[in-house]
């Protein structure tokens, strides 16, 4: 199943677009292992996000798909978009702080 999760749209939204996302996955980031739908070809690859472990996944079908799932206090934080071509997106990921 899926964990606690909160998105954001702007108003009036194409329907079926995920312009931002933030999930709190249920797998503890000791077992989380990132990967891609069976069926959807694409990459993963490990980055750095604000010196924290995580792994950028992107889709070869959709290029403005990011999912970044990010190793935060022992657990994984999943950032999304289908939107990834809008600045304000863009912004958005950029800005994401996590604090104590």
């Amino acid at each position: 199943g899926l964990g606690k999760e909160v998105t954001i749209e702007p108003p009036n939204p194409e329907p079926f677009v995920g312009y931002f996302g933030i999930l709190k996955e249920l797998t503890p980031a000791s077992s989380f292992t990132p990967s891609l739908h069976s069926s959807t070809p694409g990459t993963v690859k490990q980055v750095s996000f604000r010196g924290n472990l995580a792994y950028e996944i992107t889709h070869d079908r959709n290029p403005k798909y990011r999912r970044l799932s990010i190793i935060q206090n022992g657990g994984v934080f999943s950032l999304y978009t289908s939107r990834f071509d809008l600045k304000e997106v863009q912004e958005i990921f950029d800005s994401l702080q996590f604090t104590n």
